[in-house]
């Protein structure tokens, strides 16, 4: 199996590792959460040891200010058991625009 099947076969045999919706957040251990991203900045960042470079990050956002463009969210940049970047494109412009992300552990244990 190539790589990437191998990767993500890894990812979907083990799954990710879930917590109840209350104890979901942004911490130092973090897989899970939700980040707010300020009207007219393009970028959020979210602090947690659980990304690696091999972690598939799953979003999804939220914004009650309608818009006719459509928004992207992708991940810019990971740094290992730190940090990691959302990019939205273009700037979001309402004051409630929410990144809903979890990460998904690809790592054999």
């Amino acid at each position: 199996m190539g790589g990437f099947a191998q990767l993500l076969t890894r990812a979907f045999q083990y799954g990710p590792r879930t917590v109840p919706l209350s104890l979901q957040g942004q911490g130092a251990g973090a897989y899970a959460g939700r980040t707010a991203v300020a009207s007219g900045i393009a970028t959020a960042t979210v602090s947690t040891r659980s990304v690696n470079s091999d972690s598939i990050v799953l979003t999804t956002w939220h914004s009650s200010v309608g818009s006719n463009v459509a928004q992207v969210v992708k991940v810019g940049s990971v740094v290992d058991k730190t940090s990691l970047l959302f990019t939205v494109t273009p700037a979001p412009v309402g004051t409630d625009f929410i990144i809903g992300w979890e990460i998904v552990d690809t790592s054999q244990r």
